[in-house]
C-alpha cells in the first residue's frame, strides 16, 4: 500500500543525502591538500600564476561597471583621486574574496585562502585565513 511507498522513500532518500555529500568531501579533500611549494614546482608555479591572472582580469571586469553605476568616472593615470582611491577600496575585497574562489576550485584552497587574508589584512584588522571549515581543518591537520 501507500505506507510501503513511503517507507521506500524514505530508506532510498537518505543514501542519495550521503551520496550528494560524497562529491563535496572529495573536492575539499582534494582542494585542501599540500600541494608543492611554487618556487620548488614549476607546474605549480604557473597554475597560481594563472589563477593570480585570471582574478585580477575579472575583478577588473566586475569592480569597474559597479564604480559607473556609483558615478565614480576616471581612470588611474588621469584621476581623479575619488577614483584612485574608490578603486582600491572595491577592488580589494572584492579581488580578495575571487581569489578564494578561483583559487579553490582551481585545487589551491588553502594556498589562497592564506593569501587572501594577507591581502585583507593590509585594508583591515582581519588577519586570520579566509578558509571554508573543511579548509580550515586541514589546515589546522597539516
Amino acid at each position: 500500500g501507500p505506507n510501503n511507498i513511503l517507507d521506500h522513500h524514505e530508506e532510498t532518500s537518505r543514501p542519495r543525502t550521503m551520496a550528494a555529500a560524497r562529491p563535496w568531501q572529495r573536492f575539499w579533500k582534494w582542494t585542501t591538500q599540500p600541494r608543492p611549494s611554487w618556487r620548488e614546482d614549476k607546474q605549480e608555479a604557473l597554475v597560481i600564476m594563472a589563477i593570480f591572472g585570471v582574478t585580477g582580469s575579472s575583478s577588473l571586469f566586475v569592480v569597474r561597471p559597479l564604480l559607473e553605476k556609483a558615478g565614480i568616472r576616471g581612470s588611474w593615470q588621469e584621476g581623479p583621486n575619488s577614483y584612485r582611491l574608490a578603486s582600491v577600496a572595491v577592488v580589494s575585497p572584492i579581488y580578495s574574496l575571487m581569489l578564494v574562489t578561483i583559487g579553490t576550485i582551481s585545487g589551491r584552497h588553502r594556498f589562497f585562502g592564506r593569501m587572501s587574508s594577507r591581502i585583507m589584512s593590509r585594508f583591515t584588522f582581519f588577519g586570520s585565513p579566509i578558509m571554508c571549515p573543511p579548509g580550515a581543518s586541514a589546515s589546522r591537520a597539516a
